[in-house]
């Protein structure tokens, strides 16, 4: 009579200490060359995040990301700028892309998901975003240069413009200062 309880009793304590896989957590803390939502990047970007896995001592076995050049289409899933595919890695910072190729002045929106060492697939992160600044000479192309007169070294160059807008909502402003 004693053996069954102890069998049982034994099968009890294995069951109760048995731990259930969780797939990671969304990333978070996205970063662009260690910046977030960076303004003025160069065309050689590198993504970075930190993992939310809620399992102990779980490592990222793999990742993905997509870029996108609007924040619609990166809902839909479309990374029509850029699709890493899933990249069996570790790395969480200083991840390249690739192959991509970014337009000058443009605004671009991104999110990555990561896989556990167990195959546990993530869910996507937020989205964050990036914009690239003048990439060459032709951006500069019609621009005025600002220097003041004066060679005294108290003086301030001060530089104001009145700006006439159309009547449509301003969805995007950017002044390039050099």
């Amino acid at each position: 009579m004693r053996f069954p309880t102890v069998s049982i009793l034994v099968a009890a304590i294995g069951w109760a200490g048995t731990v259930v896989a969780a797939p990671p957590g969304p990333p978070s803390s996205l970063r662009v060359n260690d910046v977030v939502h960076p303004v003025g990047t160069s065309a050689d970007v590198w993504f970075g995040w930190h993992g939310n896995d809620p399992d102990p001592d779980e490592i990222q076995s793999a990742y993905q990301i997509l870029v996108s050049s609007s924040a619609e289409k990166l809902a839909a899933g479309e990374g029509d700028v850029w699709d890493s595919g899933k990249v069996r890695s570790r790395m969480q910072n200083h991840v390249s892309a690739g192959g991509s190729t970014l337009e000058s002045d443009r605004a671009y929106h991104w999110k990555v998901r990561t896989w556990d060492k167990d195959g546990g697939e993530g869910p996507w992160s937020e989205p964050a975003s990036f914009t690239t600044g003048l990439l060459g000479n032709d951006g500069w192309a019609g621009s005025h240069w600002i220097k003041r007169d004066s060679k005294n070294a108290d003086d301030h160059t001060r530089y104001r413009k009145a700006v006439e807008l159309p009547d449509k909502p301003v969805t995007r402003a950017t002044v390039y200062v050099s």
